[in-house]
């Protein structure tokens, strides 16, 4: 998407509903929260959805309830359902850093 249209686009929506399709949720058999981390989270577009725990991060966050932080001195929990990386790896100039990105996601993911 360039110009116009992706001014107005939110990928928030799209991952929104890319894990209510994967994980079902919510739904009858719900009963925990997916345990989010939002990378590059901004203005914290999770804060609201009712079956997401959310811990968002941003290098220059525009909402209270992100943290300022880089996720690669990132050291929280380990046990993250879904990490989020929306915008954040191609704005990464080195493709080895890119790479290291990863790496740490699944890390901090798995645990």
């Amino acid at each position: 998407m360039y110009g116009e249209a992706s001014r107005d686009y939110n990928t928030a929506v799209w991952v929104k509903k890319k894990l209510k399709k994967c994980f079902g949720l919510p739904g009858p058999n719900w009963s925990q929260k997916l345990k989010v981390l939002d990378v590059g989270a901004l203005n914290n577009h999770f804060k609201d959805v009712v079956w997401m725990d959310v811990t968002a991060i941003d290098l220059n966050p525009q909402d209270e309830s992100v943290k300022k932080m880089d996720f690669f001195e990132f050291e929280g929990e380990n046990n993250f359902d879904v990490i989020v990386l929306s915008l954040v790896i191609n704005c990464v100039g080195d493709v080895r850093k890119r790479g290291e990105m990863l790496k740490k996601a699944q890390v901090q993911k798995l645990g």
